[in-house]
């Protein structure tokens, strides 16, 4: 049989040689997150018992990220150090890449920043995104929170009752496995157990992760894993293969597909012939064995060369709300204003322009039409916001402590604005009890991120400025964490702190994900981008630009301010033998001062200079007093649950509508045999983590992608 080595290579796209059968999939899985995980899960439980219906059907799972270093592939555990205990999370998120927007292999996270937030002082924060099998379920708090069943108003079809199913039935997933833990709410000084205050509407809630004993357990663990224990017949179907991140999907715009008669893999009402997503460019990123185990044979693929993966059903995308726009992009898919400013050809250009780019064949192309070049690819990235209050509290009880610092929150639901009719002006939050489970790594990252913005003095060329921050950032960060972690100082932040955050969870502010080219001329990204034919794109020569848009509507600096007048009676009711030292009464004195040096500032740059331009940030108009919208400006957080970057849409006839990008089957617009599965696809905010979401969102999912194959393979 060939080799898989001679089928490595730079080339664009070689579709015209012979493709080695190790590198065909019926479908091809694009990362291993918890949507991948509740996919794969559903996919493999609904053809259970359909073996006389679906022959042989061929599963690839490409992961950019690996476990531990000779890990078998059906062992899903992360083995970095920080993944291993839930009060280890934002080491997991923050710490263990310490290359910064580089992917270290071996990382549970790849990191990524954000570009400067206007309406947080200019500032620079982390933009976290998981990655090994597990996904985001490595890096975080380990928190599962059903979704209220309002969450899917939104949504279009029947999705609702659907992902009200499977919610319900990803939680008995986890109950039958043992894999949910839970604690009650413990005084933050004492430890004793507590009747909780009550608050008018509002629903309060137990800590529940996914994990055994405090130990983390993702969710390729809780959800794949016990079906090859249980049915190791399935382990032949699925090849995983680690280290390989995808660089771009292979579409073929010449041999397009008539999909009018199948509904499940096109938009109802669309006559035109379409592309059709044939298989994917993938760049080999660790030295890695992908192992059939049905075959027993094992293929060695070596560090930075590029492999071609071939599909003969569907291509799915489960790369999350950063990964799956960024490669949409990279392959032509999106708004032509975000492509031609990456310098991208559209892949849905007028005929015209399509005739001009191939003279050749000069085939007429009818897929190439207006309505396709506008998807909103990246363009409504939105986040929950997160606003702590501090305060220093009487010694705790170690015992006592919380697993991941959360000891528990409320739900509550408060109208926010003047018109009492309009739904969309009620605000959701969460209150959550924290402890300082977790201090000794937050406070030095959040300290020494003050210094991580954009300062107006430093007229310096952005790549170099945002290097030399980075650095800066780095080195207070490890001074700090090395001063709190010393004999001295080491238990003592742990257990005298206490914290309420407050946390938006339905804010109006939205952001956007898109990509440029790479601003180094470092070797590594000239290889990346560079091939025989230099024209070709791939999403290692581009950088991803993330922002999200904090505060971007005034609506929500009104609704923050509504929830920190909540949590005020909360903290009289809780902490009423703690001390607040921030904001406090500090604060407000050290933010005065700051205006009255601020005024001089201006007016001396303005009798000296004149006027040089606005200042970076603007308060925003609310009813909200000009302290509390400063302190807003300088520790409002992000909760890192990103969505919406590829919204899903309704059915429709006229396809006209630039809203969605994908429809209700999760098929992207205009393009056969490609979809998208992850929390890009989220059409309105989800008011708790995603992870549980995201994994229901791909069992539900799995119902359809399992009757196109019925269609599409063929029977024994």
């Amino acid at each position: 049989m060939q080799k898989i080595s001679s089928l490595l290579s730079n080339e664009q796209s070689p579709a015209h040689k012979r493709m080695d059968p190790r590198l065909e999939y019926d479908l091809i899985i694009i990362g291993a997150g918890p949507s991948a995980a509740g996919l794969l899960h559903g996919i493999l439980t609904r053809i259970k018992g359909k073996a006389d219906k679906i022959n042989d059907v061929r599963i690839a799972v490409v992961e950019r990220g690996e476990n531990v270093p000779g890990e078998t592939p059906q062992c899903f555990q992360h083995g970095h150090a920080s993944t291993i205990h839930l009060r280890d999370w934002f080491t997991a998120a923050h710490y263990s890449s310490i290359t910064g927007t580089k992917h270290s292999i071996s990382s549970p996270t790849t990191l990524h920043t954000s570009t400067p937030q206007r309406h947080l002082h200019s500032r620079i924060l982390d933009v976290p995104t998981g990655s090994g099998w597990g996904g985001s379920t490595n890096i975080h708090a380990g928190l599962l929170v059903t979704p209220s069943p309002k969450d899917f108003q939104s949504w279009p079809g029947t999705w609702k009752d659907r992902m009200i199913h499977a919610v319900n039935h990803v939680t008995s997933i986890f109950e039958t496995e043992g894999v949910i833990s839970k604690s009650p709410v413990q005084h933050v000084c004492s430890g004793k157990i507590i009747n909780v205050p009550e608050f008018e509407g509002a629903t309060f809630e137990q800590v529940t992760t996914t994990s055994l004993q405090w130990r983390r357990i993702n969710y390729f663990t809780a959800l794949v894993q016990p079906l090859f224990r249980d049915f190791p017949e399935f382990r032949h179907l699925v090849t995983f293969l680690p280290g390989m991140e995808a660089q771009r999907i292979l579409i073929d715009t010449e041999n397009t597909e008539d999909t009018t008669e199948n509904s499940l893999s096109s938009c109802k009402g669309e006559k035109a012939r379409k592309p059709r997503a044939w298989g994917v460019e993938c760049l080999v990123v660790s030295d890695f064995s992908a192992a059939n185990n049905n075959a027993h044979r094992s293929t060695k693929c070596h560090k930075h060369r590029h492999v071609i993966l071939k599909s003969t059903c569907e291509i799915i995308l489960c790369a999350g709300a950063i990964g799956s726009p960024a490669l949409l992009l990279v392959s032509g898919i999106g708004h032509t204003d975000d492509l031609k400013a990456a310098g991208i050809i559209p892949l849905f250009q007028y005929e015209r322009e399509s005739l001009h780019r191939d003279k050749t064949t000069k085939t007429k192309l009818q897929l190439a039409t207006k309505i396709h070049c506008n998807l909103p690819v990246g363009r409504k990235l939105c986040d929950h916001v997160l606003l702590p209050r501090i305060f220093l509290t009487r010694k705790q009880e170690e015992a006592k402590m919380s697993s991941n610092s959360i000891r528990g929150w409320w739900t509550i639901k408060r109208h926010v604005g003047s018109d009492d009719d309009v739904s969309d002006n009620y605000a959701k939050f969460q209150l959550q009890l924290a402890d300082g489970a977790s201090i000794d790594k937050m406070m030095p990252h959040f300290a020494a991120a003050a210094i991580r913005r954009r300062w107006s003095f430093l007229n310096l060329r952005w790549g170099l400025h945002r290097a030399m921050l980075d650095h800066v950032f780095r080195i207070v960060r490890a001074t700090i964490h090395c001063a709190l972690n010393s004999c001295l100082f080491r238990s003592w932040f742990r257990l005298h702190f206490a914290f309420i955050n407050v946390c938006l969870m339905n804010p109006k502010s939205v952001g956007k994900v898109s990509i440029l080219p790479h601003r180094n001329d470092d070797e590594e990204s000239r290889h990346n981008f560079s091939s025989s034919n230099s024209s070709v794109p791939r999403l290692r020569g581009f950088e991803v630009v993330i922002d999200p848009g904090y505060l971007s509507n005034p609506w929500d600096m009104m609704a923050l301010w509504k929830g920190w007048e909540m949590s005020t009676a909360l903290k009289n009711g809780h902490y009423e033998e703690c001390t607040e030292i921030l904001p406090g009464f500090l604060f407000v004195v050290a933010f005065k001062i700051a205006n009255i040096v601020s005024l001089v500032l201006n007016w001396t740059r303005l009798f000296f200079f004149g006027n040089t331009g606005k200042p970076n940030f603007q308060s925003t108009v609310s009813s909200a007093p000009a302290w509390f919208c400063g302190y807003v400006a300088e520790f409002a957080n992000p909760y890192y649950h990103w969505f919406g970057t590829c919204v899903m849409g309704p059915m429709k006839t006229n396809q006209n509508d630039d809203d969605f990008v994908v429809d209700e089957f999760l098929c992207v617009r205009g393009v056969s045999a490609l979809r998208v599965c992850d929390s890009s696809v989220f059409p309105g905010c989800v008011s708790v983590p995603t992870a549980l979401t995201c994994a229901a969102l791909g069992s539900a999912s799995s119902e359809f992608i399992v009757s196109l194959l019925n269609k599409k393979l063929p029977k024994k």
